[in-house]
C-alpha cells in the first residue's frame, strides 16, 4: 500500500495511472477517465483554475538588472477580492545566465511606489526560468493578506546586475490597468529609492 504527497504544483494523472493507495496534495488532483486512486484523495489547499485577477498583455520586452539603477522592478495592482494571496505569476524570461535566485515580494503602497517592508516573499530560480518568455509562478509560504480594492506591488529584488547576464519581464506600452503601472529602481527597500515608470504595465496574474 502506497501513498504520494504532493505540494503546490498538484497531482494530475495521465494515461490511465493507478495509485495503489493514499494521495495528499497541497492542491487541485486532476487526471483523465482511466486514472484511479484506490485510497483517499485528500486536498489540502488548492487554487482556481484562473487567477483572480491578471494583467496579461504584453507586447514588449522590459530587462532589469541590466545595471545598478535598475536590479529591482515592480508592478501594482489592485486587489478586486480579500483574503490571503498564496501565488502569483510573471511572464518572465532570462538573458544570458544569471546566477542568482530572485525574491518576489508582495508589498503595500506607498504613495504610489512598493513599502519598503514586505508582506511575504517567494523564490524564483533561475533553472526554472527559460530564455523565452512564459509564466513562472511563485509561491508564499506565509501569503500576504490583501483587501478588496486597497493597491499594491509585485517586487522582483535581484542583488546583482549584469549588461549579459540579466531578465527580462514582458510588458505591456499600453499602459491600460487602470491606476496602476510597472517601475522599477536601484534598491527596493531604500527608504530614498527614485522609482522610474517602465512605460507600461508588466505583465502579471495573483490568486486571492
Amino acid at each position: 500500500h502506497y501513498g504520494v504527497q504532493v505540494g503546490q504544483g498538484g497531482l494530475d494523472m495521465g494515461n490511465n495511472a493507478r495509485v495503489n493507495g493514499n494521495v495528499y496534495s497541497n492542491n487541485s488532483i486532476t487526471g483523465d477517465s482511466g486514472a484511479t486512486i484506490m485510497g483517499d484523495a485528500t486536498v489540502a489547499g488548492g487554487l482556481p483554475a484562473s487567477p483572480t485577477m491578471e494583467w496579461a498583455t504584453n507586447n514588449a520586452d522590459h530587462f532589469f538588472a541590466t545595471a545598478s539603477t535598475n536590479r529591482d522592478i515592480a508592478q501594482s495592482f489592485t486587489a478586486t477580492a480579500s483574503g490571503p494571496v498564496p501565488q502569483v505569476a510573471v511572464y518572465l524570461a532570462k538573458v544570458g545566465s544569471p546566477s542568482s535566485n530572485i525574491t518576489v515580494r508582495i508589498t503595500n503602497d506607498n504613495s504610489g511606489k512598493p513599502s519598503t517592508s514586505s508582506l511575504a516573499n517567494g523564490t524564483i530560480v533561475p533553472s526554472n526560468v527559460g530564455s523565452t518568455p512564459s509564466w513562472i509562478n511563485v509561491s508564499f509560504a506565509s501569503p500576504a493578506t490583501v483587501s478588496s480594492g486597497t493597491k499594491y506591488w509585485i517586487v522582483l529584488d535581484y542583488g546583482s546586475d549584469s549588461a549579459t547576464n540579466h531578465w527580462n519581464w514582458r510588458k505591456d506600452t499600453g499602459d491600460a490597468y487602470a491606476g496602476n503601472t510597472g517601475r522599477y529602481t536601484s534598491s527596493w527597500s531604500s527608504g530614498g529609492a527614485v522609482w522610474t515608470d517602465v512605460g507600461g504595465d508588466l505583465a502579471f496574474r495573483a490568486w486571492i
